[in-house]
């Protein structure tokens, strides 16, 4: 397979995708903007709805309505060539002794932060409908990332790195990207400003001073992490591919 250029799928974003099978024998991941009306619609009445705690380490959300979600969506992903949001769908299997149908929406999940010239991604955005949480899903849909992102062409882009930013207090978070073979490389302190009301870092908004006259909400030191292309070619990938197989 020749190794794609960028853009030729279409999307607002600085790597190919359709080129690269996002996909196994267990569930695809489909760029949200393939079907964005049917996706985002799905986001709100069961991520939003349903899966409301997965927000409160995230810097947004939920949403009440596809609206707020849209302009949101326009104004963080869309129009921000370093991202690309997909929906995670499963194919026919048994979860926890429960059918799933072909073709269900369990989540979301992206990259971001991507950078040509670095030759680098995130892995972010990660949000699981709680039904399909602690099973294969994680493992096969961070997998199929890792695999796009660090397999040499043409099967992969072959970057260099994939990091994984977590509030440091969501332990899940740094537990889940560990088990996947991501390396703590350390705390970055007061790494981001969330909105009033998210989980920062515990110090009292009321001693911080503000900027430029405006007065910002908590902070949050980040928990940072990374499979580099070393580490990939050194048995990083075989782990993956494990977890995936199990």
């Amino acid at each position: 397979m020749p190794s794609p250029q960028h853009g030729s799928d279409g999307y607002n974003f600085c790597f190919p995708v359709d080129a690269f099978r996002l996909s196994n024998d267990k569930l695809s991941l489909v760029p949200f903007d393939s079907d964005y009306a049917r996706f985002s619609s799905l986001y709100v009445s069961e991520v939003c709805k349903a899966a409301a705690r997965n927000f409160d380490y995230l810097s947004y959300g939920p949403f009440e309505d596809t609206d707020a979600f849209g302009r949101w969506y326009e104004a963080k992903v869309r129009s921000v060539k370093s991202q690309i949001w997909f929906a995670i769908i499963l194919k026919k299997c048994v979860i926890r002794d429960v059918q799933i149908e072909d073709g269900t929406f369990a989540g979301t999940i992206a990259l971001m932060d991507c950078d040509p010239d670095s030759a680098m991604a995130e892995i972010a955005h990660v949000n699981y409908l709680p039904e399909f949480q602690r099973s294969f899903m994680g493992s096969n849909v961070n997998g199929l990332l890792l695999h796009y992102a660090l397999d040499a062409p043409p099967d992969g882009l072959g970057l260099r790195r994939v990091q994984w930013h977590a509030n440091s207090n969501n332990k899940p978070s740094i537990a889940a990207a560990q088990r996947m073979g991501f390396h703590l490389e350390g705390i970055i302190r007061w790494h981001r400003t969330l909105p009033a009301g998210k989980e920062g870092n515990g110090a009292g908004e009321e001693d911080l001073p503000p900027v430029l006259g405006k007065k910002l909400g908590p902070g949050r030191h980040t928990a940072s992490l990374s499979i580099c292309w070393d580490d990939w070619k050194g048995g990083a990938r075989d782990k993956v591919d494990a977890l995936m197989n199990r």
